[in-house]
């Protein structure tokens, strides 16, 4: 679904929630405008970015640029985690003022939800690097106890 369907698909009925990485996002967004409650801590399982380069400009490129771009990949994975972080708690203390009631998953509902991604993501994991990526993703999950 397009994401500026969302908003109507809300206040219609046509689905019963929406979510954008964190509610911190979800406020950015003015998804509490309708929504009278949410899931918190939440359910995603990489608060990081991503590089994604191709792998003939990756392989040419000198071992100390890419040793510079580990490094400050690194840095900003670290830096946007805590900052996630620290603005989801202020955004959770916001919306309680607000009377958004926050609701956490049990871990039976989290792994109901998890499996059905689980299942998704598989969908979409059509090339060998794309199945090599889900599995380590998967595999770190397990390993967390986050997915089975």
């Amino acid at each position: 679904m397009d994401f500026n369907e969302i908003f109507t698909a809300l206040e219609t009925g046509i689905i019963d929630g929406a979510d954008a990485a964190n509610i911190t996002n979800n406020v950015g967004l003015g998804l509490y405008d309708i929504a009278t409650e949410t899931n918190y801590p939440g359910f995603h399982s990489m608060p990081a970015d991503h590089l994604a380069c191709r792998k003939d400009i990756w392989d040419a490129m000198p071992d100390h640029h890419k040793a510079i771009l580990k490094v400050g990949m690194q840095a900003l994975g670290l830096k946007n985690s805590t900052i996630n972080e620290v603005k989801n708690a202020q955004t959770a203390k916001m919306l309680r003022k607000k009377g958004v009631k926050l609701n956490t998953w049990s871990d039976e509902d989290l792994a109901i939800y998890r499996q059905a991604v689980q299942e998704s993501w598989a969908e979409f994991a059509t090339t060998p690097e794309a199945k090599s990526l889900l599995e380590s993703h998967l595999a770190f999950l397990r390993d967390l106890g986050a997915m089975k």
